[in-house]
């Protein structure tokens, strides 16, 4: 049986549709738990106008974040399988059953499955795309790379939080990057090659939201900096240093590329070129 957790924080437009999307999955053995990041608008009326016996919903005593939110419904969840959906986005009515079946199928070793999703930042795109090489198995050098795996997207076994910790709360954005390296590190990852999620992005989503990306970015760097190779790191730095440009934050733009210069690497090259021609502007 799954556990499916919704944070949310004054989505009263989608919330129902999104919660409409679990519900009605052809996978029925669920709980949802909603949990309401004290919310100021009408979510609660909302939530708690849907009938249904599988529907919790939990409302914070205080906004704690996204993460917060999750953790704490992973820590109240009954069920031995966990997936996350958003409260703007939507799931297709079989998602969950073609997950389950899955990792039903697959040894202790693989601590996750994950589909593809849609979305759209003005061109649409599929995520991973279907005909990936490099997104099953022990794929954490990968993820390394950049991430392709959203929350949306996840059904884990709720055991493995034991040994990975959860998400992090100091993350302003870049958490399921955060969370699904941790886990690659541990455990097998299967990617079931269907796009099974749509994604909305909203004015206010933090995908969008430049400075708050760079913060996280510059913590993951911190984090991971002595675990990964020195190639990559540099990667790190020139995107972001792409960020912090993008951020109109000059002074970090010319610290983070400047750290990702390197004459032996193209994209260090790639990074100088960018920097002066930031610098000149």
């Amino acid at each position: 049986m799954v556990s499916v957790i919704i944070p949310t924080y004054n989505r009263a437009e989608f919330i129902e549709y999104s919660i409409c999307s679990v519900l009605n999955q052809t996978y029925s053995n669920l709980e949802l738990i909603v949990v309401d990041d004290c919310s100021t608008d009408n979510t609660e009326e909302i939530v708690n106008g849907i009938e249904d016996d599988r529907l919790r919903y939990i409302k914070l005593d205080k906004n704690s974040g996204a993460c917060y939110a999750r953790n704490f419904g992973i820590k109240n969840a009954n069920y031995d399988l966990i997936a996350f959906h958003d409260s703007d986005d939507l799931w297709y009515a079989d998602k969950l059953e073609k997950q389950v079946k899955l990792l039903d199928q697959l040894p202790a070793d693989y601590g996750m499955v994950f589909c593809s999703l849609k979305r759209d930042y003005g061109n649409a795109a599929i995520v991973p795309p279907l005909n990936s090489t490099k997104t099953s198995g022990e794929i954490f050098k990968n993820l390394l790379n950049g991430n392709f795996i959203s929350t949306q997207t996840m059904l884990c076994r709720k055991s493995i939080f034991s040994k990975i910790g959860y998400f992090d709360n100091n993350l302003p954005a870049f958490q399921d990057w955060d969370l699904v390296i941790r886990i690659a590190k541990k455990y097998k990852i299967k990617h079931l090659r269907e796009c099974l999620v749509e994604v909305r992005i909203s004015d206010d989503s933090i995908s969008l939201n430049h400075a708050k990306r760079l913060d996280a970015f510059q913590q993951i760097i911190e984090k991971y900096k002595n675990e990964i190779p020195k190639q990559i790191l540099k990667d790190w730095f020139y995107e972001a240093g792409y960020i912090a440009m993008k951020a109109n934050q000059k002074d970090k733009t010319k610290a983070l590329l400047g750290k990702a210069i390197d004459l032996y690497s193209i994209r260090g090259i790639t990074a100088l070129k960018k920097l002066i021609f930031y610098l000149l502007k």
